[in-house]
């Protein structure tokens, strides 16, 4: 059997070889595609699961009597979040009352809906002893 020129074969390695490259890069491209199929998948699985917990969130406020746009006072927040072994007080104003605040205990993780939970009761405590004391005197 006769052998091609060297320019020939030369040329047939060069197609062989492209059509090699070609034919790994084609089988990646199919793994990355499904790859980011699925991630895109998984990304609106994570969207719909936050959409849900948003509202149970919004339920449970509901229920419990939060009023998240009613936030605690910057100072009583960094205080509950840095703790105290001692006691401190802290300055807020309810009611256009200033009132002096005790905050002792080990330091807590930032959570807004228990800090809005806890300052929505600081507040209902200090309006209920602020009727008894306006009804005592």
């Amino acid at each position: 059997m006769p052998q091609p020129p060297d320019e020939v074969a030369d040329a047939l390695q060069r197609v062989q070889a492209r059509a090699r490259q070609i034919t790994t890069m084609t089988a990646w491209h199919e793994r990355v595609t499904s790859s980011a199929t699925e991630l895109h998948r998984q990304l609106l699985q994570v969207q719909a699961d936050l959409a849900r917990t948003r509202e149970l969130v919004t339920i449970q406020q509901g229920i419990i009597g939060i009023d998240l746009t009613d936030t605690p006072p910057p100072q009583l927040v960094a205080a509950w979040r840095a703790g105290s072994l001692g006691y401190t007080p802290v300055q807020v104003l309810i009611d256009d009352a200033t009132v002096t605040l005790i905050v002792h205990g080990p330091a807590r993780e930032a959570d807004m809906v228990r800090e809005a939970y806890d300052w929505c009761r600081v507040r209902q405590i200090w309006r209920e002893v602020a009727a008894e004391v306006r009804g005592a005197a």
